[in-house]
Order: structure tokens, then sequence, then C-alpha cells
């Protein structure tokens, strides 16, 4: 199973529709930095007039995962969904309807192995897809 793992996961990122999601997500979280984080304070005076009127910034207030008010954090948290799907989890129908699911299964031991495989790689890309952009956000910001 471990060699079916590997294999799947070096098929899975190493897919266009895996770097396509990654860089939509990067694409949107920057975008959100740039315009509420970089535009709101770009300056040390302008966030000691903000302290003074007593609104303190931090990333509690401005993190895309922490804040639903703005248009990126709303079309990332709507695009999740698809973006975390989008890697790889339309593999397992182009396998069905190719022909070459019959031939995987026939070469592995346990029918098992191979699903669970594929579903770890499904899990692990989409989180991956969707972890990196929020850790890049939260880091920046």
């Amino acid at each position: 199973m471990k060699i079916m793992l590997k294999e799947e996961l070096h098929q899975a990122l190493h897919g266009i529709s895996f770097w396509v999601a990654l860089v939509l997500g990067l694409l949107l979280t920057g975008s959100h930095y740039i315009r509420e984080v970089l535009m709101i304070f770009p300056t040390t005076q302008q966030v000691a007039a903000a302290i003074s009127a007593g609104f303190l910034p931090s990333v509690f207030n401005v993190w895309i995962g922490a804040n639903f008010t703005t248009l990126e954090a709303y079309l990332f948290f709507l695009l999740l969904p698809v973006l975390a799907a989008l890697p790889f989890a339309g593999s397992f129908c182009e396998e069905l309807q190719s022909g070459f699911l019959q031939v995987k299964l026939l070469s592995c031991k346990h029918k098992r192995d191979y699903f669970i495989a594929k579903s770890l790689t499904v899990f692990l890309t989409g989180g991956i897809v969707i972890l990196v952009p929020l850790l890049a956000n939260l880091l920046c910001t």
C-alpha cells in the first residue's frame, strides 16, 4: 500500500490541477493581504493613529481566516470546497471511464489498499491546497 500511496501522491502533486488550485488560493489570500493589511496600515503613523482611536490592529482582526467581511475572504471560503476537490478528486472517475481502474485493481493485492491510497491522496492534496494559502496569509499578516 505504501508504494501505491507514493505513486498516487506523486501523480497528484505533479498534476496541473493541483497547481492551479494552489495558485488560485494563494492569489486570493495575497490579494486580501495587499488590500486589507498593506492598504489600511501602510505606515507606522497610521497604526499609531488607529491604536489611539481604540482599534488595536492585530492578526485576529485582519487575517483572512478570522475576518469574513472582505471580498477575498468571502470568495476564498465560498470556493473552498471546489479548491479542495480540484486537485485529485476527479482521478477516480477518469480511471473508471478509461478502464485503467481494472488494471490497477488487478495489480494490487487488496482492492481496499487502492481505495485507501486514493482517499488519503485526495484528503492530503485538498488539505495542502487549503492550508498553504491560509498559513501564507497568517505569516504575512
